[in-house]
């Protein structure tokens, strides 16, 4: 129990106790806070320069507690003397002094002037007179009267000149309002710029512009909502289309008038809730900014958010310049891939509280993605439930290294959506430590960033002068993260309802995500935003406390077109009733096609197709022996014969590639002896892409049951081959301690990655101690247009320096194993890392270029690249120093020797070495790569 001191100059004149309360199922929370009261504190004596040093001691509490003290107020006695020429002090109404009396002042050089400012708006003024160096004061009072002496009145600071400006006579109707300051003006710009080739109308504004105008100056986050609604009513009332998306480009704080630290800069001010106090009343949020209608603006129930509305939360050039980086990347068809069909749910095991149930929170994760209608778009699921995980007790606590390496794996390799619902703080999902904000240096999602939502408190607390949240720093982490956040900025709640306060909103969320524009195209953040917020969920102080943290321009990338399958074995799929069944080793001939929305085959599009067939769904169970299950059950399934599971459909039966030629595609394979013969009905999930677009789509009306008895088994298991970081690899070789496995497979019938026979999957393993296995059933890709090949690559991770073997043991369809073994050494990791080395173009004739990546930015790299022929001979030895602020650093080369003639055709072999000081000393990296001379 915390116990409380408190000391006047040093004695201690009070102690109490204070309850620490601790977080419950429902209030998400891990801070707590309460109150202590105390009056007529009697000190015995002052210290000689008659300074008062209070202090507050606590003990007697948890490791890692804290307490904040809110503020300490005093009243005593003291001499009336002034200070600079002014003194303000209070009048007793006790009763220890007469109707009228007099109060001696001094420390002035003249008479001063005294008022009476109890009521700040009505002053009134008491007369001074001098009594040698003093200043006598008469004056009766019946209450505690605040006066104030001051040796002359103060005069207004002078005005300030500010350019010509004229936001009223805005002569166009924007769609897109940038609001910004002076300091982020460049690449507010730019995004316009680059918007408005992307079919918006954008304007940019400063904050400054906009309280000159609409609010005379002050600072008041009404001016920026009155100028938007100006624009308005502008539009509407000229019969043009309103404003659709408002960015606010620039960090904020709850200190609206920087009265607590003068050094952070409200770049572009939020609102702030009358409440300040009460921790679940008390909010910062954007959705004031979106009450445009006529009565709007007091948080009514019937107030609606009318545009779509984020904030870029920069705090530096730096930040603003990577949020519009990540922004680009993400809107470029050469990062498009089958991530882009992947919704990933995340759920809490609520494990502070035994007495409830804790499974409210997967509850909220799992009834979000089965309300969600994933088929058309051709979606998929991944679960990262913390019950599933097994458990293990640190020094820092309980601890799922498993949920947590499955959270970050599934981030870096790429998915759509990264939802979790459960205990938060600002740095923090789940007390288990599911995600850290230490956790983001080693993200690598950076071309495959993910939209973040997080149903858990104040991961987006947005407006703290103090900190950034996790929230904002994974959009503004430069190698990965977040594209944006749909997150929340104070404590909120959840139930058991999926149409109130945080599954309700996730639910809406969820759903608003799947729908598209007049023009059949994914929606733009923004539009997801005031869908979301315009749904009826409950209370609306919960939902006021989501805010999106991106740019609510940002069209989410959802596969933009249809895909379509036609036929499976001959059968026209448009034609069957019932479902089309497949057996096990039966060879499946299909076909399929893009289409636009309404049916017609693009013939224009010519790209590739990612085609995976899913077996029945499974249920996974919450593990039975947690003691709560049998007392009070579980919310999952409640009274029906599924409590206490959730349904996952997981086990690929084929995933391969083919080429897409105007518009149409087909496949052939073989499915695996090993599925689940249920009744239940499969999945089949296409994602189409080509340079400019995606598409997707599924069909859902075909089981897997029985077994093909005649089908030709050769009895020989699949070749495979197996290397660390690339095929340069060679048995026996140093890696480093984190390499990428590289597996390559081929068999006749195929490669069986089920995974549902006994013993049958992928696995490589690792003779570690202990011992490390990894199954890799889905992380197979099938070849391009040959189903009979295919690749896996892993990351592995954290591997001790030392020498080790790793085996890699895989099956064809019919179940005929093989395995194939490799030797490498793990070395001291060094602190120069160079990686990604590449020379383009390759083939060259007159000219390539070296690139690499590196992790040294902004320190000098000595880069030493020597080029010789295939029988050793040097032509050519390139020295720079060189250093960059990015990642990447290139050198260009002519393609001619040192004696500057021009190279004859073939094949060179290059060598990279780069040097680097780091922290640790002179550090030397090296890579060998060949390049190829056509001329």
């Amino acid at each position: 129990t915390p116990q409380f001191k408190l000391a006047f100059n040093q004695e201690v004149i009070s102690q109490f106790i204070i309850y620490r309360i601790n977080a419950g199922y429902n209030s998400y929370e891990y801070e707590s806070a309460n109150s202590f009261r105390f009056t007529d504190l009697e000190a015995s004596t002052l210290t000689a320069d008659g300074i008062v040093e209070m202090e507050l001691m606590m003990s007697g509490t948890d490791n890692g507690a804290e307490a904040f003290v809110d503020y300490l107020e005093l009243k005593a006695r003291r001499q009336l003397l002034a200070t600079s020429g002014k003194l303000s002090f209070f009048l007793p109404a006790d009763g220890s002094v007469d109707e009228f009396a007099t109060y001696q002042m001094s420390g002035f050089n003249g008479t001063p002037i005294a008022l009476d400012v109890t009521d700040p708006v009505n002053p009134r003024s008491i007369e001074v007179t001098a009594s040698g160096s003093n200043y006598n004061l008469l004056y009766h009072t019946d209450g505690d009267s605040r006066i104030i002496a001051q040796s002359s009145l103060q005069s207004p600071l002078p005005g300030r000149k500010i350019d010509n400006q004229n936001l009223h006579g805005t002569a166009f109707y924007p769609d897109y309002i940038i609001v910004t300051n002076d300091y982020f003006m460049d690449y507010a710009n730019e995004l316009a710029n680059y918007r408005a080739q992307d079919g918006l109308t954008p304007l940019v504004v400063t904050q400054s512009q906009i309280l000159n105008e609409f609010s005379s100056g002050i600072t008041d986050p009404t001016a920026i909502r009155d100028f938007i609604k100006y624009l308005w009513d502008l539009a509407i009332d000229n019969g043009q289309e309103p404003p659709k998306y408002l960015l606010l480009f620039g960090d904020t704080s709850f200190d609206t008038k920087n009265i607590i630290d003068n050094s952070f800069t409200n770049f572009v001010l939020t609102y702030q809730s009358a409440e300040s106090i009460h921790r679940t009343q008390s909010y910062g949020t954007d959705d004031y900014f979106g009450h445009l209608d006529d009565n709007e603006g007091l948080f009514s129930s019937a107030d609606r958010v009318d545009l779509g509305i984020g904030r870029i939360s920069a705090q530096t050039r730096s930040e603003a310049r990577i949020a519009l980086d990540k922004i680009y990347r993400y809107e470029n068809p050469d990062n498009n891939g089958d991530w882009q069909n992947l919704f990933t749910f995340a759920g809490d095991d609520d494990f502070p509280d035994r007495e409830e149930n804790r499974d409210l929170h997967v509850l909220n994760a799992d009834g979000t993605a089965e309300r969600m209608d994933i088929d058309a778009p051709g979606g998929r699921f991944k679960k990262i439930y913390l019950f599933s995980y097994p458990e293990e007790i640190t020094g820092a606590g309980r601890q799922l290294p498993g949920a947590t390496s499955d959270f970050m794996n599934t981030l870096n390799s790429g998915t759509l959506v990264m939802n979790y619902s459960g205990h938060g703080n600002m740095q923090t999902l789940a007390d288990e430590e599911l995600f850290i904000s230490d956790n983001i240096p080693d993200l690598t999602n950076r071309n495959k960033l993910t939209l973040l939502v997080t149903a858990t408190c104040q991961f987006g607390r947005y407006d703290d002068a103090y900190a950034q949240s996790g929230a904002e720093k994974l959009v503004f982490a430069e190698n990965g993260g977040a594209i944006g956040s749909f997150t929340t900025t104070r404590v909120v709640y959840t139930n058991s309802s999926p149409t109130q306060l945080n599954f309700g909103i996730n639910v809406a969320l969820s759903q608003k995500m799947l729908e598209r524009d007049e023009e059949g195209r994914p929606l733009r953040l923004g539009d997801i935003f005031v869908r979301t917020k315009n749904t009826s969920i409950g209370s609306e102080i919960n939902a006021r406390k989501f805010i999106l943290l991106g740019d609510p321009a940002v069209r989410f990338a959802l596969p933009n077109r249809s895909v379509t399958v036609t036929s499976i074995n001959d059968q026209d799929l448009g034609t069957l009733t019932g479902d089309l069944t497949i057996k096990a080793l039966d060879e499946v001939k299909m076909k399929g096609a893009v289409t636009s929305s309404n049916g017609e085959i693009l013939s224009d599009f010519n790209g590739e197709a990612t085609i995976t067939f899913y077996d029945a769904p499974r249920r996974v169970s919450i593990p039975m022996d947690l003691d709560w299950v049998e007392e009070i059950g579980c919310y999952l399934n409640r009274g029906t014969e599924y409590e206490c599971t959730y349904q996952v459909q997981t086990d690929i039966l084929f995933k391969g590639k083919v080429q897409v030629t105007n518009g149409e595609f087909d496949l052939d394979f073989i499915i695996p002896k090993d599925i689940s013969f249920s009744e239940e009905t499969g999945r089949i999930i296409v994602y189409a892409k080509d340079t400019e677009t995606t598409a997707g789509g599924s069909y859902t009306d075909v089981v897997f049951n029985g077994i093909n008895e005649i089908a030709v088994n050769d009895g020989k298991g699949p070749e495979l081959d197996v290397f660390l970081n690339d095929q340069s690899f060679l048995n026996g070789s140093l890696a480093n301690g984190s390499p990428k496995l590289i597996v390559e497979l081929a068999d006749s019938s195929g490669i069986n990655t089920t995974g549902t026979g006994v013993g049958h999957e992928i696995i490589a393993t690792i003779d570690t101690k202990p011992q490390q296995n990894y199954v890799l059933n889905n992380f197979y890709e099938g070849a391009l247009n040959d189903y009979t090949r295919g690749r896996i690559e892993y990351p592995l991770e954290e591997i001790p320096e030392g020498s080790y073997t790793l085996k890699v043991r895989a099956w064809d369809v019919h179940n005929n194993p093989a395995e194939k073994s490799i030797f490498f050494e793990v070395a001291p990791e060094e602190d120069l890392v160079v990686d990604h080395v590449y020379n383009y173009p390759n083939p060259m004739n007159n000219f390539t270029s070296f690139t690499f990546e590196h992790n040294q930015q902004g320190n000098p790299l000595d880069v030493d690249i020597r080029i010789y022929t295939l029988s050793g001979k040097l032509v050519q030895h390139k020295k720079e120093q060189i250093t960059t602020s990015s990642s990447y650093a290139s050198i260009s080369w002519n393609g001619r020797d040192r004696d500057n003639d021009r190279l004859g055709n073939g094949t060179y072999i290059y060598v990279l070495r780069v040097t680097a000081d780091t922290p640790e000393g002179r550090s030397t990296t090296e890579k060998i790569e060949k390049l190829v001379i056509i001329r």
